[in-house]
């Protein structure tokens, strides 16, 4: 199996937040099942999502049990643009004489055609009068009808999330783009690994309808439309490209993430793939404080050893209650060896148990643990000096009284919440937990590890630091826990001022040098996507093959043209 580098800390996090969304019950009420709070997004956001999920659903519903008026008035209600478009519009029109003729009333649709629909046909948009002679069958054919019925509601659900933004989760979203780089890569080896045909299950053969098309004429730079064609691993044509940059008026970002909506994912495997990614990480809420008390009671008087899953979610209530005592006291008596083999994770514990010392005024205590179990850590690892220098200055500020000093502790305060989220290291704790007991991961974290791998090679191969890799977390799903790097051992660390000092300066000077040479090269491809409009595997074909004297793209070009 390929060993790519995941944070799951993050992953935990996009899997609550898609677990809240996808859930679409009371967010309150689905929040209090997980242990996780820090999410992706805000909770704002999460709620907005939410609502509009609702919203679409009623819609919906309302549009394929014949309730067009409905409809239209809870459009009219909640998003009123939307009925602005002409052709939206006119479609409602549509299904209002479908209304009619399903109800049997038949001289009333004739009026309806007559008065209402008729005139609009002509004057709606270009293509408006072929949809309205296909409305006509309605009368002969009505069986017809709920086809049609579906069809629109379908359209109007990736309308509505085309112009508001997807309304996926970023976990989905994400997903959806490696799992689609990964299907159009894997398919022209010879070889598939399991994840490939694991990855291949996942996406579903069929799209959602596409967009209403929208009125007016907008030009994109060619470079954005190649990317993002380039990302969809040309799965769309030009033409839906630029619609979906209309939608989402020029944004790359926003546009990619309404193209990926429109991909249907197996929801049954994945919900179970989450499900059981919550509860080998813990973080579904499985335990109250009373059963915490009782069994730290049990615990202290050594009548039973705690299974890995009871003790994972102890720890993840204690980071909730912040109980980072009793965190530290559970770690030293079952797993004293995680503290030594992991002293970032033990330094930052000790950190937050300073603090809370501090602030209810045990100097005496918040001194011992500062001179006798802090200093010796840092004595054993130097990397952490400057976290104990930051831990002498708190217990000195803190020490001081008056009006000066308390602004300083207030800014302290704010660096000490931002840096030392003791949810993030119950996280971090839970990882090598599950790697002290020879658990396997859960296999949502070995197929997004190879998903990842694939997206590397894809990178490479086209020769990109992806666009889209912050916009989807991709970039954070790939860097490392920092509290889980392992702390060399001091013998091994002891490097002259002098050697580090030419050394930091000679990889400074190569880094500027390999930074310009990119940007050059960059600027070359770009130059050729947008004159020439090509993709961006064409352009680097091209550049490759005609690199002048100072790679410049005007030589590249006329030698293009001398060719011709």
């Amino acid at each position: 199996m390929v060993k790519e580098m995941i944070d799951l800390t993050v992953l935990d996090q996009l899997v609550c937040e898609h677990y809240i969304l996808e859930k679409g019950k009371n967010s309150v009420e689905i929040e209090s099942e997980l242990y996780f709070k820090y999410f992706v997004e805000s909770k704002e956001s999460l709620h907005r999502k939410i609502a509009a999920s609702r919203f679409l659903e009623e819609i919906m519903d309302s549009v394929s049990k014949a309730a067009t008026d409905k409809a239209v008035e809870l459009l009219r209600q909640w998003q009123p643009q939307l009925l602005e478009d002409s052709r939206l519009h006119f479609q409602f029109l549509l299904m209002q004489l479908a209304d009619k003729i399903e109800q049997h009333e038949e001289e009333a649709a004739l009026e309806f055609c007559r008065k209402e629909l008729a005139p609009k046909a002509l004057t709606a948009y270009l293509e408006a009068y072929d949809g309205f002679k296909k409305a006509l069958n309605f009368f002969i054919k009505p069986e017809s009808i709920p086809y049609e019925r579906q069809m629109l509601a379908d359209k109007l659900f990736a309308t509505f999330q085309a112009l508001n933004g997807t309304i996926d989760s970023c976990f989905y979203s994400c997903m959806k783009y490696l799992v689609n780089i990964v299907c159009a890569e894997v398919t022209s080896k010879t070889e598939l690994r399991e994840e490939a045909y694991q990855a291949m299950t996942l996406m579903l053969p069929n799209l959602s309808q596409r967009p209403l098309p929208i009125e007016g004429y907008r030009e994109f730079p060619e470079s954005d439309i190649q990317t993002l064609k380039d990302a969809l691993m040309n799965r769309i044509t030009r033409d839906d490209v630029v619609l979906a940059l209309k939608y989402a008026n020029g944004d790359v970002n926003k546009a990619l993430k309404n193209e990926l909506s429109l991909i249907h994912f197996d929801n049954d495997l994945v919900s179970s793939l989450v499900e059981d990614y919550l509860a080998l990480r813990g973080l579904r809420r499985n335990m109250d404080e009373a059963s915490l008390n009782r069994l730290l009671d049990e615990d202290n008087k050594g009548e039973q050893a705690l299974p890995w899953q009871t003790f994972i979610q102890m720890i993840r209530l204690c980071a909730e209650k912040k109980y980072v005592s009793t965190i530290l006291k559970l770690l030293q008596r079952h797993y004293p060896q995680l503290l030594v083999k992991y002293p970032k994770i033990h330094f930052r514990l000790l950190q937050f148990y300073l603090y809370q010392l501090l602030e209810e005024r045990m100097w005496t205590l918040a001194l011992q643990v500062l001179r006798e179990d802090m200093s010796k850590i840092a004595e054993t690892f130097p990397q952490l000096y400057p976290w104990l220098k930051e831990s002498a200055f708190i217990l000195f500020l803190y020490d001081l009284e008056g009006c000066h000093f308390v602004e300083k502790k207030r800014l302290w305060k704010c660096y000490f919440e931002q840096h030392m989220k003791l949810p993030v290291i119950a996280s971090s704790l839970c990882t090598i937990l599950m790697e002290a007991n020879t658990i396997y991961e859960p296999q949502l974290a070995k197929n997004l590890r190879f998903y990842l791998f694939v997206h590397k090679e894809w990178c490479a191969k086209n020769q990109l630091d992806d666009p889209f890799a912050d916009a989807l977390y991709i970039r954070d799903l790939t860097n490392k826990d920092s509290l889980l790097e392992q702390t060399i051992d001091e013998n091994e660390c002891v490097f002259s001022a002098a050697t580090k000092k030419d050394k930091n300066a000679e990889d400074s000077t190569n880094r500027q040098q390999q930074q310009q040479q990119h940007s050059i090269e960059e600027h070359v491809i770009w130059t050729l996507m947008e004159f020439l409009a090509i993709s961006r595997a064409e352009a680097i074909a091209l550049f490759n093959q005609y690199t002048g004297p100072s790679k410049d793209p005007a030589y590249i070009l006329n030698t293009l043209l001398s060719e011709m």
